[in-house]
């Protein structure tokens, strides 16, 4: 099955979807007091970039405007990693290791 959008050539699709990909495998591994809250925000942020990017190639009209959300959103996203590593780094967690090479 093709996850990319129908008629998509660019690689932004795959390397988002790769990304989601990986943040569902890591945030499973989320210590269980942090797994809802910080888990639930990373992967409904990460889709909403997602659906964004595929919002902007199916309209002519509001290209500009969406992705200038889905930049917004990127930046939530990107705040919501950082923060989910600060606030587990302390605990001792497999996923650790596993986002200290995002930073």
């Amino acid at each position: 099955m093709n996850p990319y959008p129908k008629g998509t050539t660019s690689p932004i699709f795959g390397k988002t979807y790769d990304f989601i990909l990986w943040l569902l495998d890591h945030t499973e591994k989320f210590p269980k007091s942090e797994r809802f809250r910080l888990a639930r925000r990373l992967e409904d942020t990460a889709f909403e970039f997602y659906e964004l990017l595929i919002r902007a190639t199916r309209t002519t009209k509001r290209k500009q405007a969406m992705l200038l959300d889905a930049d917004l959103v990127l930046d939530r996203l990107r705040l919501a990693v950082f923060s989910a590593f600060s606030a587990i780094s302390a605990v001792e967690s497999p996923v650790c290791s596993g986002l200290s090479g995002l930073g």
